[in-house]
């Protein structure tokens, strides 16, 4: 396979810890969503009258990537993009706002799923078959980025597991974005022994879902590695559980922010992730507190929108302050 390499401007925003040219580099899928938001999902009618149908730059790499940069993280992207107009058009996007991103070429074209989303924020996507997964990562691209880097946040895919060696030898945090909506996967197992925390990724939809949630957290806590896993439950709010303590604790939804709703759109759970990763890597002594770093991820999730928008750092520390006196905090679940 041909390597196509190429860097944007780096991104704008304060080092958190002076020795690394990163804070956080995304390892994770891109590509270009095309949005429909019919009032509900339903095939009763054979056409319909919607807002305005447009693209976006919206997978999951994506989401946490941008979310970082508009907070203030100096972040780099790496993933695949195919020599097309949607690589063109997530590349305009990223230099617009200033996101550094390296790829490697994908000869069956970018990634692009046609996504419908309703007012009450269920959502029902296309993938566009053309397209099969990408080869694994090449480990001697990703390598000398995570030398810079002092955490990296990457898909749990079965094509991904092969670069966790190269992310553990260079001593990094290690976070990874797993997608359990179709069951445990064996390779899960891997990541889940190598890195310091676990995202579940795409929320949580039903309340069946949610009854088999806590076996699931906790059978990735007893593989032996992840200190946190943390699973976003959109309006619901926010499951948590650490290895130390194992109580798995439940957080309210954070209330609307101005001219935002709670309807999540594919960005906001890596904005979440994005939000949550800003507060644990601050500076500080001792492990972080997962808990504490819940409420920022929330917000930032809750003002990721299918636009494109993030929350920005002075919006978010405002955001915080007010949830801060209008939240009754974190709650044990029963049983």
């Amino acid at each position: 396979m041909r390597t196509a390499a190429s860097d944007l401007p780096p991104t704008w925003g304060c080092a958190l810890v002076t020795g690394f040219d990163y804070d956080v580099l995304v390892v994770g899928d891109v590509g270009v969503t095309t949005l429909v938001k019919p009032d509900e999902l339903t095939l009763l009618a054979d056409a319909l009258d919607v807002p305005p149908i447009r693209d976006h730059v919206d997978h999951s790499g994506d989401g946490v990537a941008l979310g970082a940069h508009h907070l203030g993280l100096r972040t780099k992207l790496l993933g695949y993009l195919g020599d097309d107009e949607q690589g063109a058009f997530v590349l305009r996007d990223y230099l617009d706002r200033g996101l550094a991103f390296s790829w490697l070429r994908s000869p069956q074209g970018t990634a692009r799923r046609v996504t419908l989303v309703d007012g009450e924020g269920r959502r029902l996507s296309y993938h566009d078959g053309r397209r099969p997964w990408d080869p694994p990562m090449e480990a001697s691209f990703v390598q000398p980025y995570v030398r810079r880097s002092r955490h990296v946040h990457l898909g749990a895919t079965e094509r991904n597991r092969d670069l966790l060696p190269v992310l553990l030898a260079d001593g990094c945090t290690v976070s990874v974005g797993v997608d359990v909506k179709e069951g445990l996967q064996p390779w899960h197992a891997v990541f889940a022994r190598q890195a310091d925390l676990v995202f579940l990724e795409g929320g949580v939809a039903n309340a069946g879902e949610r009854r088999t949630l806590e076996p699931v957290m906790r059978w990735f806590v007893d593989q032996g590695g992840a200190s946190t896993v943390v699973a976003p439950d959109r309006r619901h709010g926010c499951h948590l559980l650490e290895r130390e303590n194992r109580v798995l604790r439940g957080f309210p939804a954070v209330e609307p922010l101005p001219q935002r709703s709670l309807v999540e759109g594919h960005a906001a759970g890596g904005a979440f992730t994005a939000g949550f990763l800003s507060a644990w890597l601050k500076p500080r002594e001792g492990r972080p507190d997962a808990g504490s770093c819940v409420p920022a991820g929330q917000v930032a999730g809750a003002y990721a929108g299918a636009d494109g928008t993030f929350v920005d750092p002075l919006t978010l520390a405002v955001a915080l302050l007010s949830a801060q006196t209008a939240s009754p905090g974190p709650r044990p679940h029963a049983g």
